[in-house]
């Protein structure tokens, strides 16, 4: 229900085991594998000398061309510590690896299209990078975000993950005080927030989930100080008892042991 503290649940209803699956997928000990570097559709990185590239604003990636970077991994290669990448409208067939505290932006909206790319990450987040990243739109990917094992403060930031295959934002084992917030996290083939034994202090604010097959957010074994605030779950496709039962398909989180709290929320 909507606002309070709320401690523990599962999900419960008819059918086969397709929750279940879905959580025990994403709790998978797995690493964040997909890093390759497939240039753009129309694009290309044209130069990956430090300067190239790079403006009052930080660095620019259009990938229709322009004094510029062409895709967006070699302008994220080249930035320094605390340098903005500002990607222009476009369709971009990579996946983006954070190495670093970097600012990654679509001011305007750029899309990361993993239709065709198979086990395939959008953007995958590693180590204690602690990057900020906003105004993408995250599409088909197995993974939107990757961002298990991390013990950085990142931020993701109004985003639209759509149709993932496994795990919309994945977290799981993490360590770091992160926050999702203003995103849309639709057709979820499995778990949306996938947060399975992670220990920081994460925050989950102004989300709307729909669709997923799995959970909501799967928050299992977590110890931090976690907070979900001013979520909205539409049209669950859960299917399949978890222990322990539970009516509500949104936060699952067994084995919690944190003060965690569940505040302004609708399913």
């Amino acid at each position: 229900g909507a606002g309070g503290r709320v401690r523990g649940g599962g999900v419960g209803g008819r059918g086969g085991g397709g929750a279940a699956r879905a959580v025990a997928e994403e709790e998978k000990a797995t690493t964040t594998a997909w890093g390759d570097e497939t240039a753009t559709r129309g694009g290309r990185a044209r130069s990956n000398e430090r300067g190239a590239g790079r403006g009052a604003a930080g660095l620019g990636v259009d990938a229709d061309g322009g004094d510029t970077y062409g895709n967006i991994s070699a302008a994220v290669a080249a930035a320094g510590r605390g340098e903005t990448v500002t990607v222009r409208p476009g369709t971009y067939e990579e996946t983006v690896q954070l190495r670093t505290d970097v600012t990654l932006v679509a001011p305007e909206g750029a899309v990361l299209d993993g239709r065709s790319r198979d086990g395939d990450a959008g953007i995958v987040i590693v180590g204690d990078a602690a990057p900020t990243v906003r105004g993408f739109t995250l599409v088909g990917h197995t993974v939107g975000v990757a961002a298990s094992r991390t013990t950085g403060d990142w931020t993701v930031r109004n985003v639209t993950v759509a149709d993932s295959e496994r795990v919309a934002v994945h977290t799981a084992r993490s360590a770091g005080d992160w926050t999702l917030a203003e995103a849309t996290l639709s057709g979820t083939t499995g778990v949306a927030v996938g947060a399975f034994r992670s220990r920081g202090d994460w925050t989950v604010s102004r989300v709307s989930i729909t669709g997923p097959s799995g959970v909501a957010i799967n928050a299992r074994a977590a110890t931090g100080d976690w907070r979900v605030a001013a979520a909205a779950v539409h049209e669950t496709a859960a299917r399949g008892p978890l222990t322990p039962p539970w009516p509500r398909p949104a936060a699952y989180a067994p084995g919690t042991t944190g003060p965690w709290t569940q505040h302004a929320s609708r399913y």
